[in-house]
């Protein structure tokens, strides 16, 4: 609802602040943890406001080369296919997908990636000798559906 304010010189709208508010005022200042909560605490409300947090969010921390944190919020921030598909190709674009693996869904069918996403993980391995161990292991512990590599 507007409210208005009437004087002999000025007229003054003003409105109620809502979540969205809340969450944009914080973003702004950087707050990025207050913003999630927020976001969360609305989430049955404005689930693509927690979804566009968990964006920005992620995207901060890779910009501050917090790379462990980052991991370590991937499974509460994104909670859908496209959100894991952008946030394997950002640590991909980082060189830190390595990192990232632990946490990529592989099992849970709602949460399933495009193959061609598990190869790049896949093939992230490749360049460094001391990353092929891992690669094997992968490969044995995924499902074979994930990738046709």
């Amino acid at each position: 609802p507007l409210v208005y304010l009437v004087s002999p010189r000025d007229v003054v709208v003003g409105r109620g602040r809502d979540a969205r508010d809340r969450v944009k005022w914080l973003l702004e200042r950087g707050r990025y943890p207050a913003a999630l909560k927020a976001a969360e605490d609305n989430i049955q409300t404005l689930p693509e406001l927690f979804q566009q947090v968990g964006r920005v969010y992620l995207e901060h921390l890779l910009e501050m080369k917090e790379f462990e944190q980052a991991v370590t919020l991937t499974p509460h921030l994104l909670r859908d296919t496209a959100a894991w598909e952008r946030a394997v190709f950002q640590f991909a674009e980082v060189q830190k997908l390595p990192c990232l693996v632990p946490y990529i869904p592989i099992h849970d069918p709602k949460l399933r990636m495009n193959d061609k996403v598990y190869e790049v993980v896949l093939q992230s391995f490749l360049p460094l000798k001391e990353h092929h161990g891992k690669l094997i292991a992968l490969v044995q512990e995924w499902p074979t559906e994930l990738y046709s590599v």
